[in-house]
């Protein structure tokens, strides 16, 4: 048996009410449901026993996200399709399975990240809003760190900002890098950002990390 065949890449997206559950709630649904699907997971080790499953980078409270991955532990090869359709009967509302892979050697770090800001039609407060402060490298961005805080500017993290249209939403598609050190992650940087709209945070209809990118 080839390493690949023992360790699956599971794509999958969340959307609706689970977006509002946090990173450990959702590790342990999707335990769950590798549980119920009967597939031969492997074990991890420590006090509690539950599937072997390396999860993504966490996904920050409220974002929806199209790009979301756990990779999957594997005791015996099961063709991919079938664990997909498996997983896909016991993932509860909000969780859709996209696609299951071996895992690639090539898979991209989680350094560089898309996101996507979608604004109700005719949003202009908002949206430029949102434009000009992700367009200021200077702008700073409040780390909170227990008690304490620190001030990081957005520096060189937005590496692009493209208007698109979806519909007749009005949109952002931002690419950021993250990962270095002295500068904010996107979901910081995104998070902040809703903060400081003010009442022109209820035209900000979609906040959702779309893809990692190579």
């Amino acid at each position: 048996m080839t390493e690949s065949q023992e360790k699956l890449k599971v794509n999958y997206s969340r959307e609706g009410d689970s977006v509002y559950l946090s990173h450990l709630d959702a590790v342990d649904i999707l335990s769950r449901a590798i549980r119920r699907a009967r597939l031969p997971y492997r074990i991890s080790q420590g006090c509690h026993i539950r599937p072997k499953v390396a999860f993504g980078p966490p996904l920050p409270l409220g974002h929806s996200s199209k790009c979301e991955f756990m990779i999957l532990y594997l005791e015996s090869a099961v063709d991919p399709e079938e664990v997909k359709k498996r997983l896909s009967t016991q993932v509860p509302s909000g969780f859709v399975v996209l696609s299951v892979v071996p895992l690639s050697k090539d898979e991209p770090s989680g350094n560089k990240i898309r996101y996507r800001l979608g604004f109700r039609p005719g949003a202009t407060v908002a949206f430029d809003f949102s434009k000009a402060f992700l367009s200021d490298p200077g702008k700073e961005i409040i780390m909170r760190r227990g008690a304490g805080q620190e001030r990081l500017p957005l520096g060189q993290a937005v590496l692009s900002i493209e208007e698109i249209t979806l519909g007749s939403n009005l949109m952002l598609q931002v690419n950021f890098q993250q990962g270095i050190k002295g500068i904010p992650s996107a979901g910081r940087i995104i998070t902040a950002l809703a903060e400081e709209m003010g009442p022109a945070r209820e035209d900000l209809l979609i906040i959702e990390r779309n893809a990692f990118l190579p």
